[in-house]
């Protein structure tokens, strides 16, 4: 599961964070290397500061896209070590019946972790 979440969710972060990246300023780069800074104190005191609107967008995307991935999880494991989502469809749906309230309640919960890390991280 973590392979083919990092697969599809590696690249697209990476490309957001090239161009979060790409906005930071290369003079202030150029300034802190005149000043002395090596290249990991000019990361780490200078581009990441400015990048960090940015690296909590690239990471709520992650999180969010792992925990929506619902077709992956569904086909790739066995009903004991699905994710949320994937495990509700089991545990609420049957072939003659669905406990609609309890699915919905049970959506509810699960979505609990997501809204959470949303009110948290935004400004």
């Amino acid at each position: 599961m973590i392979l083919s979440f990092t697969t599809f969710t590696l690249p697209l972060c990476v490309w957001m964070l090239k161009g979060i990246f790409d906005t930071v300023p290369s003079s202030l780069m150029e300034a802190a290397a005149i000043d002395g800074a090596s290249r990991l104190r000019t990361l780490h005191q200078i581009a990441l500061p400015l990048a960090a609107p940015g690296l909590v967008a690239a990471g709520l995307f992650a999180f969010v896209r792992a925990w929506n991935d619902f077709v992956f999880a569904l086909t790739l494991t066995d009903p004991d070590r699905q994710t949320l989502p994937p495990g509700l469809v089991h545990t609420y749906l049957g072939e003659f019946q669905t406990a609609w309230p309890d699915l919905m309640a049970a959506s509810f919960v699960v979505s609990l972790p997501v809204i959470a890390a949303f009110m948290f991280l935004q400004r």
